[in-house]
């Protein structure tokens, strides 16, 4: 009897050692924990485990949370094209001296309210500011007249008191030609050269005291310019 003593004791006192040390009597502490019962998470990304039968194959769903999609448009050029404002260049080289066709006959009254002007037969003759040959002839045609052709005595005798000193006419060897013509393309019938003229110091005539004269053109006197 007192050989079992021992015996006894330890069989009723290792139960009370394994609660004691917090194991449970019904399973090990290293049993497998049942399928699904597995809550723990890993890393920082939420993984949801599927809890499907033993021996399927478990599927695992990624729920992070999507990049956000860059939804903005690239903005529009509403620019307006530049535009051009260039100047465009005007050519401002000699005309020649040869008008061609001279201006029509109005065939209506010819007025002769200019300073100066006095009528003859018609047409009306009035004086112009000193420039050169070139100015004088533009100066007349602004003024709806021409440089005088002097076609008769009488009407010389006329233009010779339109104005004062030397004054240009209307006569010209136009594009250097070799003979003298009028400005309106009229026929010369009638001349009034002084003596020793023409001397070919130029190429336009001037009306002298004495008569007509040829000179550069280039001078500067006085005009007469007739409007018909």
């Amino acid at each position: 009897m007192l050989r079992r003593t021992p015996f006894l004791v330890l069989a009723l006192a290792f139960p009370l050692l394994v609660v004691a040390c917090g194991g449970s009597t019904d399973a090990s502490a290293f049993d497998e924990p049942e399928p699904g019962s597995d809550t723990g998470t890993s890393g920082g990304d939420s993984v949801a485990v599927d809890s499907s039968s033993p021996g399927e194959d478990a599927t695992i769903t990624d729920t992070d949370v999507p990049p956000i999609e860059d939804t903005s448009k690239p903005p529009t050029d509403t620019g307006t094209p530049p535009t051009d404002t260039g100047t465009i260049s005007i050519d401002t080289g000699v005309i020649s001296l040869d008008t061609g066709t001279p201006p029509p006959k109005d065939g209506g009254v010819v007025t002769c309210t200019d300073p100066g002007g006095k009528m003859y037969l018609g047409h009306c003759y009035f004086p112009i500011t000193p420039r050169n040959f070139a100015n004088a002839r533009d100066a007349c045609l602004a003024a709806g007249a021409h440089l005088v052709s002097i076609t008769s005595a009488g009407e010389q005798t006329l233009v010779s008191s339109v104005g004062t000193g030397e004054r240009w006419i209307g006569l010209a060897r136009f594009s250097g030609s070799s003979s003298f013509r009028w400005i309106t393309s009229e026929p010369v019938t009638y001349t009034n050269w002084a003596s020793g003229e023409p001397n070919g110091s130029g190429y336009c005539a001037r009306l002298r005291t004495d008569g007509w004269a040829d000179i550069g053109c280039d001078q500067s006197f006085p005009g007469v310019c007739e409007r018909e």
